[in-house]
């Protein structure tokens, strides 16, 4: 096994704790995987983080504290930015893995309205193309989103 075999290994696990912490966490309603971490483990460089997009009905607890994070896995460094308005928290695992989190506001008022709340989503498939996959969508508020961008 090769150095990006394994590094991509270690990743897919990464993934595999998350999505589990995001299954039994009650705040969290969806995610998507974004970037080149999206559908090929291959087509990437090993520095490559994982990059993930989800909508919580509480974003301050989740950009306020690492309680949860460390649920998932313990952190070394984290630091908060914005990009177009989407608070990004960027992590860096003790065992030296990333991850980037942008943390999306759902307060339940419709799909369009949470759309135009945030240009960084309406600009989505500019910015990403077709390194999206959706993750995990609890109430199909993502699954709405995907078709609203295929159309």
């Amino acid at each position: 096994m090769n150095q990006n075999e394994r590094i991509d290994g270690e990743y897919k696990q990464l993934e595999s704790e998350i999505y589990n912490y995001f299954l039994k966490n009650n705040k969290i309603l969806g995610s998507i995987i974004i970037g080149s971490r999206a559908f090929s483990y291959s087509e990437h460089s090993e520095l490559s983080d994982l990059d993930i997009l989800f909508y919580t009905s509480h974003p301050t607890y989740f950009l306020n504290n690492l309680e949860w994070i460390n649920e998932i896995r313990k952190v070394k460094a984290s630091h908060t930015i914005t990009i177009d308005g989407l608070p990004i928290l960027k992590i860096e695992f003790i065992d030296g893995l990333k991850a980037d989190f942008g943390i999306y506001l759902y307060d339940r008022k419709g799909l369009m309205e949470q759309l135009n709340k945030h240009s960084f989503f309406i600009h989505f498939n500019t910015y990403f193309g077709s390194n999206k996959r959706l993750f995990l969508d609890k109430e199909g508020i993502l699954t709405k989103i995907f078709k609203l961008l295929k159309s």
